[in-house]
């Protein structure tokens, strides 16, 4: 069974899933007198990129334990708060958008893992997940500027209902990419 067919989420060439940390979850909690469910998923060429708040109070918030993320061939989590717009009140949090070196770890693992497919969460599964979506389509696409990946590439991610993709993630690795050459 494909994780499309469990879960409410896109899935393209290099995407099989962008969920929440509840729905990876669920994928392996099971109940007790069954184990049907986790034998249908075959993880074997499925990474993870898991994506968390830096800092947290609530355990709802907390990075996904180790134990979802061992499920996968391999897996990278990343951390950095969901801010789309800076303001006063989030200006604090702005300093942990998204950095350099996240974007160059992340750039590196999807290079690294451009023959498996890729489960993205985040903790509710709606833009920074989808954000980081955008960016495995960008790099494994091969596109070499934001135009074209606007004009050629059938943006399925942010056509969907479920999604609000963090747009600042693709803008940071473009100005990355800008800077180095």
């Amino acid at each position: 069974m494909r994780l499309s067919e469990k879960l409410i989420t896109v899935e393209t060439n290099y995407i099989s899933a962008i969920v929440g940390k509840k729905e990876i979850i669920s994928l392996f909690e099971v109940p007790e007198n069954s184990t049907k469910e986790l034998k249908e998923y075959d993880l074997s060429n499925t990474v993870l990129i898991s994506i968390s708040d830096p800092t947290y109070k609530e355990e709802v918030r907390a990075p996904l334990k180790d134990k979802y993320c061992k499920k996968f061939k391999s897996y990278i989590k990343i951390q950095f708060w969901d801010i789309q717009n800076i303001t006063k009140e989030n200006e604090e949090k702005s300093q942990n958008i998204i950095d350099d070196k996240t974007i160059e770890k992340l750039e590196y693992f999807i290079k690294e893992n451009k023959k498996s497919k890729f489960v993205i969460n985040c903790n509710a599964g709606i833009s920074r997940s989808a954000g980081v979506g955008l960016l495995v389509e960008y790099i494994l696409n091969n596109f070499q500027s934001k135009y074209e990946f606007k004009t050629c590439y059938e943006d399925v991610i942010s056509k969907h209902y479920r999604y609000s993709p963090n747009l600042i993630i693709l803008d940071r690795y473009l100005n990355i990419k800008k800077n180095n050459n």
